[in-house]
């Protein structure tokens, strides 16, 4: 069966001629019941004005929960904050496993907490979230994104140079469906690309997935200089730090603005830089369609909320009769009972209040087609 991905629509829509936002600042910490674990992170969001917990500013805001490596500081990746939060982007690092001796399971699971915690309204002062979210990080934290993608509801991955971890996100692969983009640095002298960055990339399940490979990039440079530029010392790249982050930009800009804020615009850009740029080699497999100048044509359905508590609805453009719903555990196995679902012209509404907080994909045909989607039950907070 052909994967549908349905995207929620944004409410307010960040136009490019827009004046860019201030960077806001906040640090946060938050409590996770269920493994009665403090998870922190360093969030950076569009303000009124530049500083430490200042209002956000005006407009409903995609979130990015960006995921450090080994030994290096969360706030190290403010590059990222830098460049995007002017955009209408809430990024969110998180500060957790920072030791020598990190957990790379833990780590996972504090990323797909704090996804969770934005999309939900766990967290008290973000309440201006568009619907859509990202995750992904650098080294051990792109592959701790990776086993984090199996346990929240996301809209995106990103990998910068993504390590296999322990456990390793590789066998749990085939359960991402989300669009996918990979960076990769030829010259990487601390997660060989073969060993590393290319398996978790060919284990992605997604309907839409990139890879780039910068040339002569390093695993180093996609931020200021760190502790991480010990471990590669000696390793000839050939490539400035500088250059290495305006290549990582010059993707991650129109990728994100494709699937977190609906520019198919962007997704031309996209295509049309990848396949004309000298500084990298790549590797895609995209079958979505994002032709003309409009709107994803799918953002037009909508099933939220994500997560998901009592009930979860479908959205449909048009009336359509619902002729069978299913929902699955992450095993494939079918739930014995018959899910409770009501139809009200376009939007159906289905039960799920009896369902276990976890993971599990809903399944439906319909008189306009058929869904398959991924859902995230969770309790109130």
């Amino acid at each position: 069966m052909k994967k549908l991905f349905f995207y929620i629509c944004i409410c307010v829509t960040i136009s490019s001629t827009a004046q860019p936002f201030s960077v806001g600042h906040r640090s946060l910490s938050l409590l996770d019941a269920a493994r009665n674990r403090t998870v922190t992170a360093e969030v950076y969001y569009p303000g009124i004005s530049t500083g430490d917990n200042v209002a956000f500013a005006a407009g409903n805001f995609p979130v990015f929960t960006l995921a450090h490596g080994f030994v290096i500081p969360g706030n190290t990746y403010q590059n990222f904050a830098d460049e995007l939060v002017p955009d209408g982007y809430v990024i969110v690092l998180p500060t957790t496993e920072s030791s020598f001796l990190p957990n790379h399971d833990a780590f996972g699971k504090d990323i797909a907490f704090l996804n969770t915690a934005f999309r939900s309204g766990g967290v008290s002062f973000f309440t201006q979230f568009n619907g859509r979210s990202a995750i992904g990080g650098h080294s051990m934290g792109g592959g701790a994104s990776a086993l984090a993608a199996t346990q929240t509801i996301a809209d995106a991955y990103i990998g910068f140079a993504p390590a296999i971890t322990n456990p390793p996100p590789v066998p749990q692969g085939g359960q991402i469906e989300i669009p996918a983009l990979l960076f990769s640095g030829s010259a990487d002298g601390v997660t060989p690309p073969e060993t590393n960055h290319q398996p978790i990339y060919d284990s992605f399940a997604s309907d839409c997935k990139s890879f780039v490979s910068i040339t002569s990039g390093t695993h180093c440079y996609y931020i200021p200089s760190s502790l991480c530029d010990l471990g590669e010392s000696g390793v000839p790249g050939g490539m400035t730090r500088e250059l290495q982050q305006q290549i990582t930009f010059d993707y991650l800009r129109p990728f994100l603005n494709t699937f977190l804020l609906d520019d198919s615009v962007s997704w031309q850009q996209f295509q049309q830089t990848i396949t004309a740029d000298n500084r990298i080699t790549f590797e895609q497999s995209c079958s979505l369609d994002f032709t003309g100048n409009e709107s994803i044509p799918s953002v037009k359905t909508r099933v939220f909320p994500q997560p998901c508590s009592d009930a979860i609805q479908l959205e449909f453009p048009d009336p359509v009769m619902v002729l069978s719903l299913n929902i699955y555990d992450m095993q494939g196995r079918k739930l014995s009972h018959t899910p409770v679902f009501l139809q009200n012209e376009n939007i159906v509404s289905v039960d799920v209040k009896q369902l276990p907080a976890g993971m599990y994909v809903l399944e439906a045909k319909t008189s306009g087609g058929n869904i398959r989607e991924r859902l995230l039950k969770v309790q109130h907070y």
